[in-house]
C-alpha cells in the first residue's frame, strides 16, 4: 500500500513529502496479511497502528510513513559519483535495475493483429457500422432542423 501521488524521477522525495506507507503484500504470507489489514484498519477506522518496521531488503519491506528518512538511510555502499545520497541511491538503483523503454502503443489498439479475436472483431465491426449509420442519421436530422 503506497499512499502517494508521486511520479517521475523525484519519486523518493515525493513519498517522504506526502507521507507514504511502503508495504510489501502477499496474500500467501499470513503475517503480511495481518500487517496490511492493521494498516488499512488504521487508515479507514483510525485504529491503533503497530509501529514495527522492516527495512531489510532480503525480507518483505514494511515501512510506515514517518518511520524513516533519507538521512537515516545514508549513502549507498558503493560511491556512484553523484553528490547527494538520494542521487547516489538513484544511480545505484538504475545500475542494478536498468529501466526498459516502454513499447509504443499502436495508434488504434483495436486493429493490433497480436490480439485477433474473430467473434469479438465481428461484433466490433457490426457496432462500428451501426455507429456510422447513427451518426449519418443525426447529421441528416440536424440539417433538416436547420432549414
Amino acid at each position: 500500500v503506497v499512499s502517494t501521488q508521486s511520479t517521475g524521477s523525484s519519486g523518493i522525495n515525493a513519498e517522504y513529502g506526502h507521507g507514504a506507507h511502503l508495504c510489501y503484500y502477499s496474500s500467501k504470507v499470513e503475517t503480511l496479511v495481518m500487517k496490511v489489514r492493521g494498516l488499512l484498519g488504521h487508515l479507514v477506522f483510525k485504529t491503533q497502528l503497530s509501529k514495527s518496521v522492516m527495512t531489510d531488503h532480503t525480507k518483505p519491506i514494511y515501512v510506515l510513513a514517518g518511520m524513516d528518512a533519507i538521512s537515516q538511510i545514508g549513502s549507498p555502499p558503493a560511491n556512484v559519483g553523484s553528490r547527494s545520497a538520494l542521487e547516489q541511491w538513484k544511480g545505484l538503483f538504475l545500475s542494478t535495475f536498468p529501466q526498459e523503454a516502454e513499447a509504443a502503443m499502436p495508434e488504434d489498439p483495436t486493429k493490433d493483429t497480436k490480439y485477433n479475436e474473430p467473434i469479438i472483431d465481428s461484433v466490433r465491426l457490426q457496432k462500428d457500422e451501426e455507429l456510422e449509420r447513427f451518426k449519418k442519421l443525426q447529421e441528416r436530422k440536424m440539417r433538416e432542423e436547420a432549414r
